[in-house]
């Protein structure tokens, strides 16, 4: 009963003064293999196991079997909305009889959708890390070697690239923090990914999964008392989705950049530091920075 006293106590600190907290679905990482971290796995299975982690927690009664919702929150990305529907639809009416159809009723829905918002947090996330801060001044270095005719300092600093952008993703999960999910900040009419490309507030994304969670069921406890938006254990519930949905995301941007952008990349910065001719190895290198800026963006 004192741990999850101190559970409570330690996440209310977290949510009242606004500090990263690590919750115990982020220690369920720290035993996993950098090999198992990455793993890119079945989307299915993991929606089908928060559905079980919620399910554990909570019951749910279904209000009128009609409604439907109009969705506030963040639009798919650019990529994803080549070859998905918009969020929006999903809720619609008419998407929500297409789900009724093939037997995922709303719950399943909005589970589903707020795990792909996740994988978009996470690798947003990843692209604004310190990790990938710190590729790109090694890459500033290189251009600094180009322009002096240090050759050799090119190499080396090359080379520390290459190990740099093979450890960040597991650098990046291994440290991952969670700002709070709760918060007594505001939330806009409508959630909308920062033009700079960086992820949304925590707050903001559990706000818009309340919404639609309790716009289409109540929620009790499994002692049958009823559950209001800001309990713990939905907190809890929403944490977990967040860390499954961001380690996914991280881990097919690793994956997707390895092989559309990043081999093209340091085969542009090999050019850049092997070529005799300072003004070739100079648009070598402006072609590398390019494409790196299209992988940190996630453009390419």
């Amino acid at each position: 009963m004192k741990t999850l006293s101190y559970f409570f106590l330690a996440l209310f600190l977290g949510q009242a003064f606004g500090t990263p907290v690590n919750p115990a679905c982020l220690s369920a990482l720290t035993g996993l293999s950098d090999q198992a971290l990455l793993e890119e796995r079945d989307f299915s299975s993991i929606v089908s196991s928060l559905g079980k982690d919620f399910q554990s927690r909570f019951r749910l009664n279904r209000r009128a079997a009609n409604r439907s919702y109009e969705w506030r929150g963040p639009d798919r990305s650019q990529a994803l909305r080549a070859v998905q529907t918009d969020y929006a639809y999903e809720f619609s009416p008419e998407g929500l009889a297409y789900h009724k159809e093939r037997d995922r009723n709303p719950f399943a829905v909005v589970e589903t959708a707020f795990t792909q918002v996740a994988m978009e947090q996470g690798r947003k996330a990843f692209q604004r890390s310190p990790q990938m801060d710190a590729i790109e001044a090694d890459m500033a270095k290189i251009k600094e070697a180009i322009t002096a005719g240090n050759r050799d300092e090119g190499t080396r600093l090359l080379a520390g690239v290459r190990t740099k952008v093979k450890n960040a993703p597991v650098e990046f999960l291994r440290s991952l923090t969670l700002d709070p999910v709760m918060s007594d900040k505001s939330v806009p009419a409508r959630s909308q990914w920062p033009q700079a490309g960086g992820p949304l507030p925590n707050h903001e994304l559990f706000a818009r999964y309340q919404d639609a969670l309790f716009n289409f069921y109540t929620v009790k406890d499994k002692q049958g008392r009823s559950v209001d938006r800001n309990d713990p254990a939905l907190a809890a519930h929403f944490e977990e989705l967040l860390v499954q949905g961001m380690r996914q995301g991280v881990a097919f941007s690793n994956k997707v950049s390895r092989f559309d952008g990043l081999e093209l990349m340091f085969s542009i910065l090999e050019s850049s530091v092997e070529d005799s001719a300072r003004d070739r190895q100079l648009q070598h290198f402006q072609s590398a920075s390019e494409w790196f800026e299209k992988i940190r963006n996630g453009t390419y």
